[in-house]
């Protein structure tokens, strides 16, 4: 009986840290939004859209579409240090002496850029883009060579995305509303899909802290 007692309260504890979790992280991707919004005319955002991945989904925090692609967003924010590392499965961010595990972003990223390739059918280039708090400081950072990846804070967000890219191609205005008119219709999920993928999610917290 005192096993179970103390298993709801672990269980309990473990639900309000990640709503807390779950409503800063909601509030960040709010602010890129906006930015994104508020600093590009030509360019068409998206945001939270849930794309089929095998039996569940995937949710991409923001999409940003303009001549020079799909700049694909992931928004992560966190405090403290950040230890990254693109080969690592998992990076860690240490605020004061708590320690937080968690998937790696670049990888979660090209698992969306993937599922975004089979619904965009013009040649695009996707740009993989993760987004850190400014409160975070990156105390290791290791990067690979690969073309168009930034792992960057949130103060260098309109920066990176105005920056010179050598492209093989451009997209016109018609490919981008083209674009964004195919990939609208996954913003707007169902119940049973956001509860599917927050399931899947809450999982995957649990394994992480294991």
């Amino acid at each position: 009986m005192v096993i179970i007692i103390v298993l709801f309260f672990v269980f309990v504890l473990f639900l309000f840290s990640f709503t807390g979790s779950f409503n800063k992280g909601k509030r960040f991707e709010q602010r890129i939004i906006s930015k994104l919004s508020n600093s590009f005319n030509d360019s068409m955002v998206l945001n939270n859209l849930y794309i089929p991945f095998n039996d569940n989904y995937v949710e991409i925090d923001c999409l940003l579409i303009n001549r020079n692609g799909i700049y694909v967003i992931e928004a992560k924010n966190y405090s403290g240090w950040i230890f990254a590392n693109y080969k690592s499965k998992y990076w860690m961010a240490i605020h004061y002496k708590r320690r937080y595990r968690f998937y790696n972003p670049i990888r979660q990223n090209l698992s969306h850029i993937d599922c975004l390739k089979k619904i965009v059918k013009e040649s695009v280039i996707y740009h993989n883009v993760v987004v850190f708090s400014n409160r975070c400081e990156f105390k290791e950072l290791v990067l690979s060579n690969y073309d168009n990846v930034d792992v960057i804070h949130y103060n260098s967000l309109i920066s990176v995305i105005n920056k010179e890219h050598i492209l093989n191609s451009y997209l016109n205005n018609v490919q981008i509303e083209k674009i964004y008119n195919d990939l609208l219709k996954f913003t707007n999920p169902t119940q049973e899909v956001i509860d599917k993928h927050n399931d899947y999610v809450k999982r995957k917290k649990i394994e992480n802290m294991v």
